[in-house]
C-alpha cells in the first residue's frame, strides 16, 4: 500500500513538472506558483486586396497600383524597394510609393502612363512590416495586363458656343466635348489647358474647369459674366490627354461674339424638379383605376397643404405621390418663389403685340426669325398668350444648349383647339423653357404637343391628346390632366 501511495505521488509529480514544461517553453509563459501569465504573439500581417486585381485585363494606362493590408503597417517600411512594379523581362517601372494608415494601403504612382498591352507584376517584399515590427510570412505578388490602345490623337467633337457665332449671352459657359474620356487632372482646375481670352487684347478671363462625369465634356465656368459685344477665344491645348496618355495634335482654338440683349438666366426650380404636377388644393388625372389610357405624369405628384389626388395610383403616376407632407410643403415654397421670379423679370424683356397671339408675332423685333419663330429671351403679353388651333412656334436656340426662354402672361395662357405644336431647335432643350400665367393656364388638345414648365397663379388643364415635356405647376387651383395626356418631367 505504501508502494502504490508512493507511485501515485510521483505520478502527480512528473505530470506538474511536464506541464509546467511545456507551458514555459512555449510562448515564454512562466509560473509563479499562484497564476500562469500567457503567452504573447505578434499578429502577422497579410495582403487582403489588390487593385487591379489579380489576372485582370483593360486596366487603363494611367492607373496607379494600390495594395490593402490587414494590420496597420510602419509606413517607413512602405517604400519603393518593398513595393515594386515591373514590366516583362523583369525591367522595373518608375514611381512614387505612399501609404496611407488611414486605410492601411499602400499605393504606387508610376512617373508615366504604363505601356499599352503590357503584363505587368506588382509585387511587396517582405521588407514591409506591420507597425509592432513583424514582416509578411512570405512576399506577395500579383498581374495585370493593361488596354490594347493605339496610339491615335484625341480630338474636340463638339464645341459650344460653335465657331464664329454671334449673340453668344454674356452668362455663358464654355464646353467642349471630346471623343475620349480625359484624364481629369490634364484639364481640370487649376490645371491651364483650357482657358478663354478676350479676342483683341488677350486679356485673360477668370474661371474654373470641370469634367463631366462620363469624363468627355469640359466646362470652363467664368467667375464673373462676359463683357457684352466683345468677340472671346477659347483655348484647348496639347497638354490635355486621354486616360491612356493620347493628346490632341494641335491646340483647339474658336471664337465668339456676346450680347447681352435677350439672354436670361434660368428660372431656379429647387425641389420641384421631380415633379410633373404641383397643386395647392388638389389634381385630378384621366385614366384612373377602370382606364385603360395608362400613364398620365411621368414624374412626382405633389399637393400641399391638402386635397385629394383623384385618379392617381402606380397606373397613372411613375413617381411618388406627396399629399401634405414635409416634401411636398417644400416643393410649394420652391414653386411660390420660382413664380415670383419668373412673372418679375423685366430685364431685356420684349414685348409681344396682337394679343400675344404667338405665330403671328414679329419675333425678329426680338432677335427671332420669321413670325412664330422665338429665339433665346424674355417675353411678356400684357393680356393673355395664345398658340390658336392648329398653329406651331419654334424655339431656336442658335446652338447654345443652356439658352433660356421666359413667356410671361399677366392673363391666361392657351392654346386653342387641337393640332397645336411648339418645336425645339438648334440645341433648344425643354428644361429650359417656362410659362408663367398671372391667372390660369389651359394647354393642348387633340394631337398636340407643348414644351415647357407652366406656373399659374391659378388652376392648369392639360387638355386630351397632349403630349407635354415640362410641369404644370398650379398655386392657387386644382390641375387636371385629363384623358389620353402625358406630362413628362425633362431631363435635367
Amino acid at each position: 500500500m505504501k508502494n502504490l501511495m508512493h507511485c501515485f505521488k510521483l505520478s502527480v509529480w512528473l505530470t506538474a513538472v511536464l506541464a509546467m514544461a511545456v507551458i514555459t517553453g512555449c510562448g515564454g509563459g512562466k509560473w509563479d506558483g499562484d497564476s500562469l501569465t500567457p503567452p504573447t504573439e505578434d499578429i502577422v500581417p497579410t495582403v487582403t486586396g489588390t487593385n487591379p486585381s489579380n489576372n485582370v485585363s483593360n486596366v487603363a494606362l494611367s492607373t496607379a497600383v494600390n495594395t490593402t493590408f490587414s494590420v496597420a503597417m510602419d509606413a517607413d517600411s512602405i517604400n519603393a524597394a518593398n513595393f515594386t512594379l515591373t514590366a516583362p523581362n523583369n525591367t522595373a517601372v518608375t514611381g512614387d510609393v505612399t501609404y496611407s494608415s488611414n486605410n492601411m494601403t499602400a499605393t504606387f504612382v508610376p512617373a508615366d502612363n504604363l505601356e499599352s498591352s503590357t503584363l505587368y507584376t506588382a509585387k511587396i517584399t517582405t521588407g514591409v512590416q506591420s507597425e509592432d515590427g513583424t514582416a509578411l510570412a512570405s512576399s506577395y505578388s500579383w498581374m495585370f495586363t493593361t488596354l490594347n490602345v493605339d496610339a491615335e490623337p484625341i480630338a474636340v467633337s463638339e464645341m459650344n458656343p460653335e465657331n464664329e457665332v454671334s449673340d453668344v449671352c454674356t452668362n455663358k459657359t464654355i464646353r467642349a466635348v471630346f471623343d475620349q474620356p480625359l484624364n481629369a487632372d490634364t484639364i481640370e482646375s487649376p490645371a491651364t489647358s483650357f482657358f478663354l481670352v478676350e479676342t483683341e487684347n488677350t486679356i485673360e478671363v477668370a474661371g474654373t474647369v470641370s469634367l463631366d462625369s462620363e469624363g468627355t465634356t469640359a466646362t470652363f465656368v467664368p467667375a464673373s459674366e462676359l463683357n457684352a459685344n466683345i468677340e472671346y477665344t477659347a483655348t484647348v491645348t496639347t497638354e490635355v490627354t486621354d486616360v491612356n496618355g493620347n493628346s490632341l495634335d494641335n491646340d483647339v482654338t474658336w471664337t465668339f461674339t456676346t450680347s447681352d440683349t435677350f439672354c436670361q438666366d434660368t428660372i431656379t426650380l429647387g425641389s420641384t424638379l421631380p415633379y410633373g404636377v404641383l397643386s395647392n388644393t388638389g389634381v385630378t388625372l384621366g385614366g384612373g383605376p377602370d382606364s385603360t389610357t395608362g400613364l398620365r405624369i411621368d414624374g412626382d405628384v405633389g399637393i400641399f397643404p391638402a386635397g385629394a389626388c383623384i385618379g392617381c395610383d402606380n397606373s397613372t403616376v411613375s413617381g411618388v405621390i406627396e399629399i401634405g407632407t414635409t416634401l411636398a410643403s417644400d416643393a410649394m415654397d420652391d414653386l411660390e418663389a420660382a413664380y415670383d421670379e419668373a412673372l418679375n423679370r423685366s430685364t431685356n424683356r420684349c414685348t409681344l403685340v396682337d394679343s400675344g397671339v404667338l405665330t403671328t408675332n414679329p419675333s425678329a423685333t426680338c432677335g427671332g426669325g420669321a413670325d412664330g419663330v422665338f429665339a433665346p429671351g424674355l417675353y411678356w403679353s400684357g393680356t393673355s398668350i395664345e398658340i390658336p388651333v392648329d398653329g406651331t412656334i419654334t424655339l431656336d436656340a442658335h446652338n447654345d444648349a443652356d439658352a433660356v426662354f421666359i413667356f410671361q402672361s399677366e392673363s391666361t395662357i392657351d392654346t386653342i383647339g387641337g393640332n397645336t405644336h411648339i418645336l425645339l431647335a438648334n440645341g433648344a432643350q425643354a428644361k429650359n423653357v417656362f410659362w408663367v400665367a398671372g391667372s390660369s393656364a389651359t394647354i393642348g388638345g387633340t394631337d398636340s404637343n407643348f414644351i415647357g414648365t407652366v406656373m399659374a397663379m391659378i388652376g392648369i388643364t392639360v387638355n386630351s391628346g397632349t403630349e407635354m415635356s415640362g410641369r404644370a405647376f398650379a398655386r392657387g387651383a386644382e390641375v387636371t390632366v385629363q384623358d389620353g395626356a402625358l406630362i413628362t418631367v425633362p431631363a435635367e
